[in-house]
């Protein structure tokens, strides 16, 4: 199938970018799960990836509550492994748009299982 070129009106400008407050290796039990996430991570998989090469990416929190807004899965596999401490970016955003990134980021992991 072949692809509609992309038209002059849908060119997008400069992509918003959130910025992190700071970047921080941080006490584990010092986070929060976000109270709406509904999505249900393979824990086994993250803690064998977590394992075999450690914490490559960090979790986004939300700073003014310490949500946790994506890598709420590598979270708690880091807590099962008995994890003190993970790294950590904090973004400085509004409940509105913490959860947007949560929403956001468990539809990405819902897709990638469901097309690997």
């Amino acid at each position: 199938m072949r692809k509609r070129p992309p038209s002059a009106a849908a060119a997008p400008g400069p992509l918003p970018v959130i910025p992190r407050t700071r970047d921080d290796v941080c006490p584990i039990a010092s986070l929060l799960p976000h109270p709406d996430n509904d999505n249900v991570g393979d824990l086994d998989a993250i803690e064998e990836s977590i394992r075999s090469k450690g914490q490559y990416k960090s979790i986004i929190v939300q700073a003014s509550t310490r949500h946790i807004c994506a890598g709420n899965h590598t979270w708690q596999a880091m807590q099962r492994l008995g994890a003190e401490t993970i790294s950590v970016d904090f973004v400085d955003v509004d409940d509105d748009v913490a959860l947007e990134i949560l929403l956001a980021d468990n539809a990405t992991a819902r897709h990638a299982t469901t097309t690997a």
